[in-house]
């Protein structure tokens, strides 16, 4: 008998799927995104460096978070690819510093508590989501895209994810050095 990975949590009872036709049209968007994600390494793109997502459908990963307030809850019902560290002045200005953020499938996310949630276009083709009362910063997407990422912060711990890079280190600030020893790219 195989061992359970040490961050494996089983899906809580009331979202286990009882008909069996759900059962193989979930199992069938696993194995899709699975597909998708083998597809993305090879074409040079890199996908997620730790699978949170078994085949096995009572072994799929819920993760949750909140703002600082409570105002936004989240979970999510599916992976989250391992968190990259962003230095671009927007996410500085928004963060205070760099912002670390877990991207997820946008239909993996499910808000549990959204009142007081809003979004801030920040360019033209990307939106940032925040809670008005605290001003937690916990979603960044862009609006042509089937991902979103989540700040890192307001996940529930533990998360298992581990830093998996640096991006736009170019435009980070000086008060601070990066000496992680993780890769560093000078865009995105």
């Amino acid at each position: 008998m195989k061992q359970k990975p040490a961050d494996w949590r089983p899906l809580p009872e009331v979202f286990r799927l009882e008909r069996e036709p759900e059962k193989q049209e979930a199992l069938a968007r696993y194995r899709a995104a699975a597909t998708e994600r083998c597809l993305a390494a090879t074409a040079g793109r890199q996908g997620p460096a730790k699978p949170r997502v078994s085949l096995d459908l009572n072994k799929v990963s819920m993760s949750s978070g909140h703002c600082l307030c409570g105002g936004v809850r989240y979970q999510i019902a599916g992976e989250l690819a391992e968190p990259i560290a962003c230095h671009c002045t927007q996410c500085a200005r928004t963060s205070g510093n760099f912002a670390a953020m877990a991207a997820c499938r946008s239909a993996d996310l499910k808000l549990l508590t959204s009142s007081t949630l809003r979004w801030y276009r920040s360019s033209d083709n990307v939106e940032r989501g925040f809670c008005s009362r605290c001003g937690g910063n916990l979603f960044w997407r862009a609006t042509s895209s089937g991902e979103i990422f989540i700040s890192a912060g307001t996940l529930d711990p533990p998360t298992g994810l581990h830093l998996s890079k640096h991006i736009f280190v170019g435009s980070k600030s000086d008060f601070y050095d990066l000496t992680d020893g993780l890769p560093q790219e000078q865009e995105g």
